[in-house]
């Protein structure tokens, strides 16, 4: 199937840099039903301990027939464990050749990443959740290569809207040289916590049609697939009938550092309902923060709905203008309907975004088209290119205020060389501008700039 591209609560009342603090008793009160999550994880009552090694895995040995039979014995264990046991694997590099499914609320742990789970065969989802209650922890799991066929790491999976997957935890787990890092569908109550997702060719995280969880201190770096689907963190659906797809809501994505997506954005929602990005980094990303429409027109358009954007930074790395928003929240319209958006963009810091060549005035390090109501304010933009701010068109009731725009700069010639703010070129824009400031430094733009 084809999966769409990849916001809130109450704004803190405080200043950006005290943000993890002081929202999070009012992300806790939006969603109560996690509240026993972040007070020190999901409860379960202690199971029986598991020894691979007892059932015929083998560590340390990637010839002959042990990867393929590892596989073997991997399910003749879980066969025999259930709810709550623990399978420690030691420390070692234990091989396979296929999919090792988790069909038990168990626990995967290993003795920290010199535990290592690595594939020996392309194209495998190497470890496949299908059960609620599952943790994955403290382990490393490694593909087959930085390539499409380099396989999922982990694969967390329910069977449909109908039946949707709860109590999942994958903490402290590493990644390396896979297409992607952790796939996840219909699942909810769920916290990712922790780790280093290094050299995808793909993604680092991805949910579709997921509910009701935390994505949080994770470094992401060096995703290189050289398409428009390269994610850091991506939270989403897929293409189709509401009911059969629905949208993602109320997670928490906060803490993490996503580097070096270099061909498409760091953190992203398509029609996600409640999706909240705080206190997040992002450096060499093509774009660092996208919140848009699903664009889903053969069934029902979604636009990002109470999504916020709150303490982050993002900056580029590139001084030759050629990158695209540093953060991107909008609606659309598609028949005759505008499809709007809402949310926040507050206390963000946008360095490096933003086009030089040609209609690169209306890209900008923040950009909102078809919101409603959304504050830009307290952001501070540093030589982003052509315009720092884009209000473009169809934004009811906004507020671009006490933002600091410094050494904005752009095309060397021509017209719209450099705009700290700039309102259209669409239509139907209403709101407020003021209490902004601008500056100009010694700062020297690059060459053919401004």
């Amino acid at each position: 199937a084809k999966v769409l591209g990849l916001g809130g609560s109450t704004a803190p009342t405080t200043s950006p840099a005290n943000m993890v603090q002081m929202w999070s008793e009012d992300i806790m009160a939006d969603h109560a039903q996690l509240h026993y999550m972040a007070e020190g994880g999901i409860a379960r009552p202690l199971g029986d301990f598991y020894d691979p090694r007892d059932w015929g895995l083998v560590p340390d040995d990637n010839s002959g027939s042990v990867p393929g039979d590892n596989v073997t014995a991997f399910d003749a264990m879980i066969g025999a464990m259930s709810a709550g046991d623990i399978a420690h694997f030691t420390k070692g590099t234990w091989y396979t050749n296929d999919d090792l499914d988790v069909t038990k609320g168990i626990v995967f742990r290993g003795d920290g990443q010199d535990t290592i789970i690595e594939c020996e065969a392309n194209s495998k989802n190497i470890i496949h959740a299908t059960a609620s209650g599952v943790t994955i922890e403290t382990i490393k799991i490694v593909g087959t290569g930085q390539a499409s066929t380099g396989g999922t790491a982990i694969d967390v999976s329910g069977a449909n809207s109908g039946s949707y997957l709860s109590n999942i935890k994958i903490i402290d787990t590493d990644i390396s040289l896979c297409a992607r890092g952790i796939w996840g569908n219909f699942i909810e109550q769920f916290e990712f916590r922790g780790g280093k997702i290094i050299d995808m060719e793909r993604s680092g995280i991805v949910l579709l049609s997921c509910q009701d969880g935390f994505i949080h201190d994770y470094y992401i770096e060096d995703v290189q697939g050289n398409n428009s689907a390269d994610y850091g963190i991506a939270i989403t659906r897929t293409v189709g009938a509401e009911a059969t797809y629905p949208t993602s809501k109320r997670i928490d994505v906060y803490d993490n550092i996503v580097k070096d997506v270099t061909y498409w954005t760091g953190y992203d929602t398509h029609g996600g309902e409640n999706i909240n990005f705080y206190n997040n980094k992002a450096f060499g990303c093509y774009a660092g923060f996208k919140l848009s429409t699903d664009n889903d027109t053969a069934n029902v358009i979604h636009a990002p709905i109470n999504c916020d954007v709150i303490g982050n930074f993002t900056d580029s790395e590139s001084d030759a203008g050629d990158t695209a928003y540093g953060i991107y929240l909008g609606g659309q319209t598609h028949g005759g309907t505008d499809y709007i958006a809402t949310g926040k963009v507050l206390g963000n810091t946008v360095r490096r975004h933003g086009l030089q060549t040609g209609g690169g005035e209306n890209v900008g390090g923040i950009y909102i088209a078809y919101t409603e109501g959304v504050p830009v304010e307290t952001n501070t933009l540093i030589e982003c290119v052509s315009s720092a701010i884009v209000v473009y068109g169809n934004n009811h009731g906004f507020i671009t205020s006490g933002n600091t725009v410094v050494d904005v700069w752009g095309k060397s010639t021509g017209a719209n060389e450099a705009r700290a703010v700039s309102v259209g070129p669409g239509t139907n824009n209403k709101g407020y501008i003021g209490e902004n400031s601008f500056r100009v430094t010694s700062f020297t733009a690059p060459a053919n700039g401004t």
